[in-house]
């Protein structure tokens, strides 16, 4: 496992999905050939209605991965993670987030 977190990010209180999250978005990193560093978990300025201060959103620095393959790393942690988390592109890091789309234990 090739995982870092940057000096500074903190990750008190992250949710257990989003260790799930990080797992596997350091799987389909590594296996593309780059590491993962996390640069913010619950900690940095984000919109008020973040999901990083509740422990449901990190950022995953994106600064050695070529532009070329930023979009199809982004698809294929997605895809891995299923929907309820999303995936962003943002302009130096991967932005995802654990937003359920239905309530928990809710089957139809």
């Amino acid at each position: 496992m090739s995982l870092a977190i940057k000096h500074g990010a903190r990750v008190h209180g992250i949710q257990p999905e989003m260790i799930l999250a990080v797992v596997v978005i350091e799987g389909i990193l590594r296996e593309a050939g780059f590491a993962t560093t996390i640069t913010s978990c619950v900690d940095g300025s984000h919109s008020n209605a973040s999901l990083h201060y509740t422990g449901s959103a990190v950022d995953i620095r994106i600064r050695d991965i070529p532009q070329e393959k930023l979009e199809l790393l982004r698809t294929s942690i997605a895809d891995r993670l299923g929907m309820d988390f999303d995936i962003l592109l943002e302009a130096d890091h991967y932005h995802c987030e654990w937003q359920p789309k239905k309530p928990i234990g809710v089957t139809s």
